[in-house]
């Protein structure tokens, strides 16, 4: 699952701060029911999270094992 924080880019500055939901708080939701742990960043435009239950066994992750955010354009 991959979630875009927010990207102020109206330049009318219509957006309201109090509809947005911050990278923090989009991980701390998720971590509150399913456990993770941040991921080494590379090229990738998103933050990425791994769930700490992963089923024994298993090496690196997939696509169903990571949650990314893509941080705010500033």
């Amino acid at each position: 699952v991959r979630f875009i924080e927010f990207m102020p880019l109206d330049a009318d500055g219509g957006w309201e701060h109090a509809q947005v939901v911050p990278q923090a708080e989009i991980v701390r939701r998720i971590a509150e029911v399913f456990p993770m742990e941040p991921v080494v960043r590379g090229h990738e435009p998103a933050e990425q999270w791994r769930y700490l239950d992963r089923p024994a066994g298993r090496a690196g992750a997939s696509a169903g094992d990571v949650v990314g955010v893509i941080p705010t354009v500033t």
